[in-house]
Protein backbone atom coordinates (compact mmCIF):
# COMPACT_ATOMS: atom_id res chain seq x y z
CA UNK A 1 0.00 0.00 0.00
CA UNK A 2 1.62 3.30 -0.75
CA UNK A 3 0.60 6.21 1.24
CA UNK A 4 -1.27 9.15 0.03
CA UNK A 5 0.41 12.67 0.00
CA UNK A 6 -0.67 15.05 2.61
CA UNK A 7 -3.71 17.10 1.87
CA UNK A 8 -3.22 20.58 0.98
CA UNK A 9 -5.55 21.17 4.37
CA UNK A 10 -3.22 19.48 6.14
CA UNK A 11 -0.12 21.23 5.08
CA UNK A 12 -1.52 24.27 5.70
CA UNK A 13 -2.89 23.52 9.07
CA UNK A 14 1.02 22.29 9.83
CA UNK A 15 2.33 25.35 8.64
CA UNK A 16 0.10 28.16 10.35
CA UNK A 17 0.65 25.63 13.83
CA UNK A 18 4.44 26.20 13.23
CA UNK A 19 4.09 29.82 12.59
CA UNK A 20 2.26 30.52 15.74
CA UNK A 21 4.29 28.20 18.13
CA UNK A 22 7.29 29.59 16.63
CA UNK A 23 5.92 33.28 17.64
CA UNK A 24 5.08 32.20 21.17
CA UNK A 25 8.45 30.61 21.57
CA UNK A 26 10.13 33.71 20.51
CA UNK A 27 8.02 36.01 22.41
CA UNK A 28 8.56 33.97 25.69
CA UNK A 29 12.03 32.97 25.49
CA UNK A 30 13.65 36.10 23.63
CA UNK A 31 11.59 39.31 23.85
CA UNK A 32 9.79 39.09 27.25
CA UNK A 33 12.86 38.16 29.22
CA UNK A 34 14.91 40.85 28.11
CA UNK A 35 16.45 43.82 29.47
CA UNK A 36 13.72 46.77 30.22
CA UNK A 37 15.29 50.23 29.11
CA UNK A 38 13.92 53.18 30.65
CA UNK A 39 15.03 57.08 31.87
CA UNK A 40 17.28 56.76 34.97
CA UNK A 41 13.87 58.80 36.68
CA UNK A 42 12.45 58.00 40.43
CA UNK A 43 9.50 56.61 39.87
CA UNK A 44 9.88 55.14 37.04
CA UNK A 45 7.71 56.35 34.12
CA UNK A 46 4.45 54.04 33.67
CA UNK A 47 5.06 50.67 31.42
CA UNK A 48 8.77 51.02 32.33
CA UNK A 49 8.72 48.17 34.39
CA UNK A 50 9.55 44.21 33.94
CA UNK A 51 5.75 43.52 34.83
CA UNK A 52 4.89 45.64 31.67
CA UNK A 53 6.90 43.67 29.40
CA UNK A 54 4.86 40.84 30.39
CA UNK A 55 2.13 42.18 30.27
CA UNK A 56 2.54 43.07 26.60
CA UNK A 57 3.75 39.29 25.95
CA UNK A 58 0.40 38.03 27.62
CA UNK A 59 -1.77 40.25 25.76
CA UNK A 60 -0.05 39.03 22.56
CA UNK A 61 -0.01 35.29 23.20
CA UNK A 62 -3.82 35.88 23.53
CA UNK A 63 -3.84 37.88 20.42
CA UNK A 64 -1.84 35.20 18.55
CA UNK A 65 -4.40 32.29 19.99
CA UNK A 66 -6.92 34.58 18.14
CA UNK A 67 -6.06 34.61 15.39
CA UNK A 68 -4.70 30.85 15.02
CA UNK A 69 -8.33 29.91 15.83
CA UNK A 70 -9.56 32.93 13.30
CA UNK A 71 -7.46 31.12 10.31
CA UNK A 72 -7.98 27.16 11.72
CA UNK A 73 -11.62 28.60 11.24
CA UNK A 74 -11.10 29.93 7.56
CA UNK A 75 -8.45 27.22 6.25
CA UNK A 76 -10.91 24.07 7.74
CA UNK A 77 -14.21 25.83 5.65
CA UNK A 78 -13.24 28.03 3.18
CA UNK A 79 -9.93 27.39 2.53
CA UNK A 80 -11.11 23.50 1.48
CA UNK A 81 -12.40 25.05 -1.58
CA UNK A 82 -10.51 28.03 -2.18
CA UNK A 83 -6.80 27.31 -1.99
CA UNK A 84 -5.96 31.17 -2.38
CA UNK A 85 -8.16 32.04 0.78
CA UNK A 86 -6.36 29.54 3.09
CA UNK A 87 -2.92 31.26 1.59
CA UNK A 88 -3.67 34.82 2.43
CA UNK A 89 -4.76 33.46 6.27
CA UNK A 90 -1.66 31.70 6.91
CA UNK A 91 0.16 34.62 5.39
CA UNK A 92 -1.90 37.33 7.56
CA UNK A 93 -0.94 34.66 10.54
CA UNK A 94 2.86 35.29 9.58
CA UNK A 95 2.64 38.94 9.27
CA UNK A 96 0.29 39.30 12.73
CA UNK A 97 2.99 36.81 14.71
CA UNK A 98 5.77 39.60 13.93
CA UNK A 99 4.05 42.48 15.01
CA UNK A 100 3.23 40.50 18.40
CA UNK A 101 7.19 39.97 18.29
CA UNK A 102 8.27 43.59 17.56
CA UNK A 103 5.08 45.14 19.37
CA UNK A 104 6.42 43.29 23.19
CA UNK A 105 10.42 44.10 22.05
CA UNK A 106 9.09 47.95 21.98
CA UNK A 107 7.04 47.56 24.74
CA UNK A 108 9.20 48.83 27.11
CA UNK A 109 12.38 49.60 24.78
CA UNK A 110 15.51 47.43 24.37
CA UNK A 111 19.28 47.55 24.54
CA UNK A 112 20.94 46.13 21.87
Amino acid sequence: MTPSAPSPVRRTVTVATVVVLVAAVVVWAYAVPREVVCPLVDPPPPGCTPESRRRAGVLSTVVLGAAYALVLAVVLTVGRRRRRVADVAVTALGVCASVAVVAVLFSTGFAL
